[in-house]
């Protein structure tokens, strides 16, 4: 057990109690584990709210849920590798940006492509029709 609080004029923040099982670290390798934490709970947390995976819309069959697990994860990659230039080095990111981002380039091509298609059946009609007179 170890117990973890900052100077006296540092701030407000209570002091933390960290237990751990592992009787060979020293004081200072579990604070550090600690502190390193946020990451992690940084991932949990995007990968349960942005997509879904807190709340899963299956029965509880094992199967299931292990299939539900592995689609939000591919979710996840399929985001990280369609976005990856988003995520500037030295800056912060989340994964609710990479979404967004996502979606305003998805919604541009769309729209994109809908212009191509509908220039290109006009050009049609239009050639058809100078090609009668």
């Amino acid at each position: 057990m170890v117990r973890s609080k900052r100077g006296r004029n540092v701030g407000p923040k209570p002091t933390k109690i960290l237990v751990t099982h592992l009787d060979e670290w020293i004081p200072r390798q579990v604070v550090g584990a600690y502190q390193r934490r946020g990451p992690v709970e940084q991932i949990k947390r995007e990968l349960k709210t942005d997509l879904g995976l807190g709340a899963h819309q299956v029965s509880g069959e094992e199967g299931r849920i292990e299939k539900s697990f592995g689609i939000a994860v591919l979710a996840y990659l399929l985001l990280m590798r369609a976005c990856h230039q988003e995520i500037l080095p030295g800056q912060a990111w989340s994964l609710a940006q990479l979404q967004h981002a996502f979606r305003l380039r998805m919604l541009t091509k769309q729209g994109e492509h809908n212009v191509r298609t509908r220039l290109a059946k006009a050009r049609k009609v239009a050639s058809s029709l100078a090609v009668d007179h």
